[in-house]
């Protein structure tokens, strides 16, 4: 979700998912922790037991406009810095689907930080007191201080 608050300024106000705003957040940083970033690519890999079809209402091919308004992947280039951070050792959504992000957003111009967690899985990026959550705290007051 930090990165599609990030890119809703993609979408015009008619966007349903807008719903009528025009406002455009202003955002300096987008943080994702283990985010599901493509959607399209969710689905197709079945991610969360077809959690993305239930949220979305079908799939890629029944509803190409309600995937290219919810997924960042789709939203590209947007502008914001976006620091991905991500276990390694995740099995709930996979590094790679960060990794496939962090790809195509430098490919298309946007300023963008992959930190991947070695030893991470998927729930060690929200424990608070852990290794990996002192790294998130580094990577978001780094945005910060700037």
């Amino acid at each position: 979700l930090a990165l599609w608050a990030a890119a809703r300024q993609n979408l015009s106000p008619q966007d349903p998912l807008m719903g009528g705003a025009e406002t455009v957040l202003g955002l300096r940083a987008a943080v994702s922790l283990a985010g599901v970033s493509d959607l399209k690519y969710a689905w197709e890999k079945k991610l969360g037991g077809g959690v993305v079809e239930a949220l979305i209402g079908g799939s890629p091919a029944k509803m190409p406009e309600r995937f290219g308004s919810a997924s960042p992947f789709e939203l590209l280039p947007f502008g914001v810095e976006q620091i991905l951070i991500h276990g390694a050792r995740d099995d709930i959504v996979p590094f790679e689907i960060s990794q496939r992000y962090y790809d195509a957003a430098q490919a298309n111009g946007d300023r963008v930080k992959l930190v991947a967690l070695a030893d991470a899985g998927h729930f060690e990026l929200i424990a608070a007191g852990s290794r990996e959550w002192m790294r998130i705290l580094q990577e978001v007051m780094a945005v910060v201080e700037k």
